[in-house]
């Protein structure tokens, strides 16, 4: 979604609006780190330990599984930690206690908070019971910034913050990168760059990739997702669609979430709201949540709190469980309803086991 300021009050480098937007199993083995140089790649490239053991979540066909063999529906919320949570010492805290499983955290390279901040926001996850979806905003609709994103996600630092959680984690490369020029030839060679220089870094963690056009056009995903999984040595992709256009027809959604079945495409619903990005329409959110649940498809509601009370997307008024706005409270009725977690904490649906 393109970002909206309100009140003319932008935040910094990110305009107010939807677009401001237990313990940790340590395996026992030690990272080992290699130092490489590529005259593609300038600088030192760290790679995270290769062992053969499975580092946590896994895609097989279209369907996420932890490191367990339990079937995973990410189901949850985002959260805009960065400028006014730091750490996400409320908003995770009380996300958890809807039940949600997932949770994606908004960060961006600039300004620069430090990285203990952003490994405070993955510990927060973790220990709530949750995996964590860190996203990165600099190329949202700018496809120029996507190889930026894929520079900061490879210093040896936060590679070795990927590797402390990396049980728990999905990547998302880069929040909504391009607009709608972006051609697909263009989308296709820059994943395929961006999945090899993470994979070479030693990541093996899921890989998110979001749809082109700010997150709206599933065509993206539709036509490349089985070429880029195809590339992937890991075979470790998620896709993940942001219906945020105006007036969208039930067809479409079910169009898109049939399409992905049918070809095997593991898609998840990144974004949502129960209104459009100026909140000039009312979108068909929850039959949007109950056809992608039915077909075991994941989904994150935005956004937990903006940046403003007035943020008319907020589904919380002060950070805290409980504080509803009226969306909000439909929201969280069904992220308890529906959402999963593994075994002996897990809330509606049994957990499935890999076949």
């Amino acid at each position: 979604m393109r970002p909206v300021s309100i009140d003319g009050a932008p935040a910094p480098n990110v305009a107010l609006g939807k677009r401001i937007g237990a313990a940790i199993v340590w395996v026992c083995s030690v990272a080992v780190w290699v130092v490489v140089s590529s005259c593609a790649t300038p600088g030192p490239v760290a790679r995270l330990r290769t062992d053969s053991h499975p580092p946590g979540l896994r895609v097989s066909g279209r369907h996420l599984y932890d490191a367990d063999g339990n079937r995973v529906v990410p189901i949850g919320a985002n959260v805009m930690t960065k400028y006014w949570d730091p750490g996400g010492w409320r908003s995770i805290s009380a996300l958890a206690q809807t039940g949600a499983n997932t949770v994606r955290i908004f960060w961006k390279i600039e300004p620069s908070t430090g990285l203990d901040a952003f490994e405070r926001n993955i510990r927060n996850a973790v220990e709530h019971g949750m995996f964590a979806m860190p996203s990165l905003w600099e190329a949202t609709g700018q496809w120029s910034q996507l190889e930026r994103c894929v520079d900061w996600w490879v210093q040896p630092e936060v590679l070795e913050i990927i590797s402390r959680y990396e049980r728990h984690l999905l990547l998302n490369i880069a929040n909504e990168a391009g607009d709608a020029s972006v051609s697909m030839r263009q989308f296709e060679s820059g994943y395929r760059r961006a999945i090899t220089r993470l994979r070479e870094a030693g990541i093996r963690v899921p890989l998110v990739i979001d749809a082109a056009n700010w997150g709206r056009d599933e065509s993206y995903i539709l036509q490349t997702a089985t070429a880029l999984i195809a590339h992937d040595p890991e075979r470790n992709l998620l896709f993940s669609w942001h219906p945020w256009d105006d007036r969208m027809p039930r067809s479409r959604y079910t169009e898109t979430i049939d399409a992905a079945v049918a070809q095997e495409i593991p898609l998840i619903i990144g974004e949502f709201s129960h209104t459009g990005v100026f909140y000039n329409s009312t979108h068909d959110w929850r039959f949007l949540v109950e056809y992608a649940t039915e077909h075991d498809i994941g989904w994150l509601a935005w956004v937990w709190r903006g940046a403003d009370v007035s943020d008319g997307h907020n589904i919380t008024t002060n950070y805290l469980y409980g504080n509803w706005t009226p969306w909000g409270a439909q929201v969280v009725e069904l992220i308890e309803r529906y959402a999963v977690r593994g075994p002996g904490t897990s809330q509606g649906r049994t957990p499935e086991s890999r076949p």
